[in-house]
């Protein structure tokens, strides 16, 4: 099955799911949701470390996919590659590699370094992300595993980087 296949099997399986789609895809827009989420843990003394890495993650995903790695490979989006008629149409940047699932999974990966019970549920959530990305015809699947794997590196080197640097970010260290 090639990836155009799975795009047009995806999108063949149920009418009743491009809302869903559409939801899950502009739910991570700009990496919206998961700013949200960094910027109301930052708000609890609690939750600020791995806030901070979140952000820290995702400005660092940004950099990797969205100003190095898209412009350097220049891949079109399926629907313009293939003729397709988009459900949607949010980005006219290039396609490889996802920034949406670069975003989610970053910050599921950060979700998972310091809550490993909240693990399940953020891999869930940025898994149904990237799935809707290509059921949207917005990305090939490779461009959706890219960004899966980037995302998940990238916040590990974020958060090993910050606790092994950065004296705030070390176990035990006192909430400033």
């Amino acid at each position: 099955m090639s990836e155009l296949d799975l795009i047009l099997w995806m999108q063949g399986a149920s009418p009743s799911l491009d809302s869903v789609m559409v939801a899950l895809s502009l739910l991570a827009y700009h990496a919206a949701l998961w700013i949200l989420l960094a910027v109301l843990m930052i708000l609890s003394k609690d939750h600020r470390r791995p806030g901070i890495a979140i952000l820290i993650s995702l400005l660092a995903s940004y950099v990797a996919v969205d100003l190095v790695i898209k412009t350097l490979v220049h891949r079109e989006r399926p629907y313009i590659a293939e003729g397709l008629t988009p459900i949607i149409v949010d980005s006219l940047s290039y396609s490889f590699p996802s920034g949406h699932t670069a975003y989610s999974f970053a910050s599921a990966t950060v979700i998972a370094m310091y809550y490993g019970r909240w693990c399940i549920p953020a891999f869930v959530l940025a898994t149904m992300i990237g799935i809707s990305r290509i059921y949207l015809a917005l990305h090939w699947p490779t461009d959706v595993v890219a960004g899966a794997l980037i995302g998940i590196v990238v916040a590990i080197a974020c958060v090993i980087l910050l606790r092994s640097r950065v004296p705030y970010f070390r176990e035990g260290a006192e909430e400033g």
